[in-house]
């Protein structure tokens, strides 16, 4: 990038200027910059070598081919060389092998000659990821034959190994990130404000204590549905937000709803593995999902839960030092519901649970895989 500016010419006392101002002289200052910005595109791809003498590297480095001597013993034997393949671009590339034989002899399994591909724990099988200017060598690529018959005589083979390069994709990111959560001790207005920048087509989660399963809110999927012996049972859903909810501002749970909180996830496409687990008294919490459904390190984890009876204060203390989470309940108002996730994607989950505080029957804890778009 180059910055250049260029100045008028100016050399003038300050009470000259004023006196030719005033005496009608036009006067006029410029001034101007100019950037340039310069942008190449990479070079890509590979080359094969050799060290064998007897190795012909052909096609600026695309075709490597060796004739081996005829056989001329029934004796079962091999016939081995090297190659190397060089990333010769500016651009990380992933190389793929694959092998084709011909000639007029029978091949094992039935018939007596083989191919190799590689060293053992350095085999062509192995797809190679080549950042750029380096190189990989493969020894002992060739032939190894079982004893020879009068059927064999005067038959030839060959094989032909084809490095496939091509550029390696980017990591998947994830889309999803956080928009918000509200709770609310719902025993009274029986509704939950949406978080202020919640837009439709955001992805809300809820969760509430002694919900009823038959009258969830119209629109959502419900999740889990939990009890631990007590008449405090725990709902929890999903729902696309729609211009509908947004104009609303608010979501209206059940009547029977005690409290509840609503989280808002943006970038969302589905939800995948989840899990509720229903704690007895001063038992161990937990945010359990299953086996995740995408393991490319995009999928968020939310936990989330609380205590129906308890005093301690769930919101603030929802593990994410044990789970490794981000805390999103510290400022609720309902101290006994809890929320926190991953913040990024994680490609699985096992997270350890824990026991702490006065966690009394009738709540519940749970787990849930958001899939990014």
């Amino acid at each position: 990038m180059r910055i250049t500016r260029k100045f008028a010419g100016l050399v003038v006392t300050a009470g000259i200027a004023l006196a030719l101002i005033g005496a009608g002289v036009n006067a006029s200052y410029t001034d101007s910059g100019s950037a340039t910005d310069h942008v190449t595109v990479g070079t890509f791809g590979c080359a094969l070598s050799s060290t064998d003498p007897n190795m012909v590297i052909s096609n600026g480095g695309h075709t490597a081919t060796l004739n081996w001597p005829a056989i001329n013993s029934s004796a079962a034997g091999s016939a081995y060389s090297n190659l190397t393949v060089t990333n010769t671009g500016s651009m990380a590339a992933i190389v793929h092998w694959t092998e084709a034989t011909s000639g007029t002899i029978t091949w094992q399994p039935t018939g007596r000659m083989g191919y190799t591909i590689g060293s053992t724990g350095n085999l062509l099988s192995t797809d190679l990821n080549l950042a750029a200017g380096a190189n990989h060598s493969y020894a002992n690529l060739g032939f190894q034959w079982a004893t020879l018959t009068n059927a064999d005589l005067g038959a030839s083979a060959s094989v032909s190994y084809t490095a496939n390069c091509s550029e390696v994709p980017p990591a998947p990111v994830s889309h999803i990130s956080f928009v918000g959560a509200v709770d609310a001790v719902t025993s009274t207005s029986h509704a939950v404000s949406l978080p202020a920048s919640a837009v439709a087509g955001d992805f809300a989660i809820s969760y509430g204590l002694d919900g009823n399963s038959a009258s969830y809110p119209s629109g959502w999927t419900q999740i889990g549905f939990g009890t631990s012996g007590y008449l405090y049972y725990t709902t929890s859903a999903w729902h696309v937000l729609t211009s509908a909810d947004i104009t609303a501002g608010k979501i209206t749970f059940p009547s029977t709803t005690q409290r509840a909180l609503v989280a808002v996830y943006r970038g969302v496409a589905r939800i995948g593995s989840h899990s509720v687990s229903n704690p007895g008294t001063n038992q161990y919490w937990g945010c359990t999902t299953g086996a995740l459904t995408v393991t490319n390190g995009t999928s968020w984890v939310v936990c989330y839960g609380g205590d129906g009876r308890g005093t301690f204060n769930v919101a603030s203390h929802y593990a994410p030092a044990v789970w490794g989470t981000t805390l999103r309940s510290g400022g609720f108002a309902d101290t006994l519901t809890g929320l926190s996730d991953t913040n990024g994607g994680v490609s699985s989950w096992a997270p350890p649970s824990y026991a702490s505080g006065d966690y009394a029957n009738g709540g519940a804890n749970y787990g849930l895989e958001l899939v990014s778009q």
